[in-house]
């Protein structure tokens, strides 16, 4: 169990692929611990089957019966059922007699409970994380308390402070399991999301692919839908629209494979607003039919994390109705989804469906509601720094934008030098700094053979393996990626990608 409460879970699961059935058998403390790695890396059909076979022989209301309680509840919420998770935990913590360990365990789901009920008093309320001993003994726990808090803060767009909570959280990380650990890489997708909606396409992008593998087989659904979140959106920002769909084609796949129906949902909302963008209207209808399927089958009578797919839904549903020329239809329902956005202060979600209100106001003749809106929205985007969300769709912002000047929306210095920096991005376009003949000359400076090595490092090939295919030695292929990163100055395999994919050289490379 210390490899658990230290959040060493990548050994503990090496462990268990070693651990001789026999001992399996008689062992349910070391059942339970596995229990836990398994739910804490997202193999949550093996997490509940070996419950099950220590609740078979736990006598009730004993202590090994109410720590296999606390993993279910765990369990509910890494399967993204926040409400029910909330009260099982509510529940465990009634009973009293729980060590430092679970006693933390159940804080966070509780602060995760009350995070998707947008109940800010209550989750701020939550007590810290005691320790028990050393710091090592409870790093787990407090890794996953400064991710909510960091959430928390990315949220209501205090990204500064989220930004710090999240360095915090993967620095303890590094310090007692490492920085390819499973605990790290929980940090990598919702620092990235922040880097990216600041304007750092690359930077965000590449930090992510950097550690796709843990990301895509380990880390918890939040994490994974901010990882995924950059790649799309990265992809859209560029104009690569069949990278970006092919991105979610296996985000989907993948969130469906852990029964996260809230992240399929809300990739189903990003390519419907991909779709629109390129009027396929409809793919995007069929896309807005596999999204209200799954709200049916996840009622949120109360505000919990499903409450996220009907917002999702009313997003997608205004959208499609503006699409057809429904003006007011479409102002209803994104009125619904903004005003519910801004119920929990989640200003993060409200930047995007915001912009879709205005426009859609301006475009129903409600020149006053329309600036309002905007108003709003550029002064969160200018205090939180935010400029990538305008770049997803630049010809909205700008016809924004020039009624705006009309109005004389941006009268104050700060506000017309933010409008004048979103709209100098929008011109460029592809949110990076390199000049078109930059482009130009970096593209046709790579070889054939270069540029269908920099195609297999894409598709994740390592040096040996493209050695194999290619027919040369390793050696050869490692000189040759020493060429590749000179030319599109890079300091890594993931760097190298995402410079060959901004400048053209690669079109729709597979995600390994």
């Amino acid at each position: 169990m210390s490899l658990v409460i230290k959040g060493d879970l990548l050994t503990l699961l090496a462990w268990e692929r070693q651990l001789p059935a026999e001992l399996m058998s008689g062992q349910i403390h070391v059942k339970l611990a596995l229990a836990w790695g398994m739910a804490l890396v997202t193999r949550f059909t093996e997490a509940q089957t070996l419950l099950s076979q220590v609740e078979e022989k736990a006598d009730r209301d004993s202590d090994l019966s109410w720590r296999c309680r606390v993993a279910r509840a765990v369990v509910l919420g890494l399967t993204d059922d926040s409400a029910q998770a909330r009260d099982v935990a509510g529940e465990c913590l009634r009973s009293g007699s729980l060590d430092a360990f679970n006693l933390n365990s159940l804080w966070n789901l509780t602060r995760y409970g009350h995070w998707k009920a947008g109940d800010w008093d209550a989750f701020y309320a939550v007590p810290k994380p005691e320790a028990e001993g050393d710091e090592a003994t409870y790093v787990l726990a407090e890794n996953y308390r400064l991710c909510l808090y960091g959430m928390a803060a990315a949220h209501k767009l205090q990204i500064d402070d989220a930004l710090r909570f999240y360095s915090d959280a993967r620095t303890l990380a590094e310090k007692y399991v490492g920085a390819k650990s499973v605990s790290a890489a929980m940090v990598t997708g919702l620092s990235a999301l922040l880097r990216y909606e600041r304007g750092d396409t690359n930077a965000a992008e590449i930090a992510v692919l950097d550690e796709l593998s843990i990301i895509e087989t380990t880390v918890y659904h939040e994490s994974f839908l901010s990882a995924y979140t950059v790649l799309v959106r990265a992809a859209m920002v560029r104009g690569d629209t069949e990278r970006a769909l092919m991105l979610l084609d296996r985000a989907q796949r993948l969130a469906g494979d852990r029964c996260w129906e809230r992240l399929v949902a809300m990739f189903l909302v990003e390519r419907v607003r991909l779709l629109l963008r390129e009027r396929r209207v409809q793919e995007a209808s069929d896309a807005a039919d596999q999204l209200q399927k799954i709200q049916d089958t996840h009622p949120a009578p109360q505000r919990c994390s499903w409450s996220d797919i009907h917002v999702g839904s009313a997003i997608v549903n205004g959208l499609l109705a503006l699409g057809s020329g429904r003006i007011d239809a479409a102002a209803r329902l994104l009125t619904t989804a903004y005003d519910e956005l801004l119920s929990t202060d989640n200003r993060h979600g409200a930047l995007r469906v915001g912009m879709e209100l205005s426009n859609t106001f301006l475009l129903g003749g409600n020149l006053t509601g329309a600036l309002d809106v905007l108003r709003q929205v550029m002064a969160w985007a200018r205090n939180a720094k935010a400029t990538n969300f305008v770049l997803e769709r630049p010809r909205d912002f700008n016809q924004l934008l020039t009624v705006a000047e009309r109005a004389n929306l941006g009268d104050d210095v700060e506000h017309r030098a933010f409008f004048e920096y979103l709209v100098t991005k929008c011109r460029n376009q592809d949110g990076t700094s390199n000049k078109p003949t930059d482009k130009r000359a970096s593209k046709s400076s790579l070889s054939a053979r270069e540029g269908s090595i920099i195609e297999f490092i894409a598709g994740g090939q390592s040096n040996k393996q493209i050695a194999r295919t290619l027919g040369v030695t390793p050696e050869t292929v490692k000189t040759y990626v020493k060429r590749i990163f000179i030319k599109l100055s890079a300091e890594s395999r993931a760097q190298a990608v995402v410079r060959a994919q901004s400048l053209g050289v690669l079109r729709n490379f597979p995600t390994s």
